[in-house]
């Protein structure tokens, strides 16, 4: 759960994440927490979301990231494409942002609309590291055979559970940058395609 919240000590609103109270919390729960708080932290990039501080409150884990109040691309889509050039230029500041960090071996897993955040003064921002691997963690958190990520942006080898490099985030890329210029997914499209016209 991301709670918005004040940091005292420097005044400043933070997004606040940790697992839900009251929650059963495996090993593998907490692994993956911390993971994505430790995945985040080592990034640094004007274009990736900043984690602040990392802690526990009771007996729970919390990390603090920068608070985004821009809204998300998911909210500017809606299935209304951007115009060519405006797509093009946030398509390049994403792109670079993954490739810093797939420079340092960390591929996210989960690009999409909804995991890039718009800070006030209109700066993308990628998001939601929670699925993302590094060359640390390899496999250790992740279950060879289980399909993870958001499928209509899930390269083939991902959504069969099949070892992935930094190739799936590109496609990942390549749908949303198709997504940016045309209001829609690609699969939608040539479903929604072959109805109108089966022959």
């Amino acid at each position: 759960v991301v709670y918005l919240a004040r940091q005292h000590q420097l005044q400043r609103l933070v997004a606040l994440k940790m697992i839900r109270e009251g929650r059963v919390l495996g090993s593998e729960t907490l692994d993956r927490f911390r993971q994505e708080a430790a995945t985040v932290a080592q990034l640094r990039h004007t274009n990736i979301v900043q984690v602040y501080e990392v802690g526990t409150a009771g007996a729970l884990p919390y990390f603090s990231l920068e608070y985004l109040d821009g809204g998300g691309l998911n909210t500017r889509l809606a299935q209304n494409p951007l115009p060519g050039r405006e797509a093009a230029e946030l398509l390049l500041t994403l792109a670079r942002a993954m490739a810093a960090a797939h420079r340092v071996g960390i591929v996210h897993r989960d690009l999409k609309p909804a995991n890039v955040l718009f800070s006030g003064d209109g700066t993308p921002k990628i998001t939601d590291f929670g699925l993302a691997l590094s060359r640390i963690d390899a496999w250790t958190l992740s279950e060879l055979g289980l399909a993870q990520g958001t499928l209509d942006y899930c390269s083939p080898e991902q959504r069969y559970g099949l070892p992935i490099d930094q190739r799936s985030d590109l496609f990942s890329l390549a749908t949303l940058s198709y997504e940016l210029l045309t209001g829609h997914l690609p699969g939608r499209v040539y479903v929604a395609s072959t109805k109108k016209n089966p022959d």
